[in-house]
């Protein structure tokens, strides 16, 4: 029981972050948090089940992170190259 409260606390944790932060480089950590709540929650309920697709499902999932976090810090890169910032204030303009 105290892994699904874990999984619901990084799950918050990562919800409150993009909600409050207005660095672009914490937004993408709180949500690489986030889906690894998400990813903890779907390895536990497998387990609880006793079916265990929800883990190929996770692993998909974690794989679409590391595609997402090689574009995105591409993207934050040409950003901060350009506009020399890393505020979300500029992104209006872009």
């Amino acid at each position: 029981m105290l892994f699904y409260y874990t999984a619901f606390i990084l799950f918050t944790i990562g919800l409150i972050g993009i909600l409050i932060k207005r660095s672009l480089i914490s937004i993408f950590f709180s949500i690489l948090i986030m889906v690894n709540g998400v990813s903890l929650f779907l390895n536990l309920l497998t387990k609880t089940v006793g079916n265990y697709e929800g883990q190929t499902l996770s692993m998909f999932t974690m794989l679409l992170v590391l595609i997402q976090l090689l574009i995105f810090l591409m993207f934050i890169l040409v950003f901060l190259s350009n506009k020399k910032t890393e505020s979300t204030d500029g992104l209006e303009n872009v």
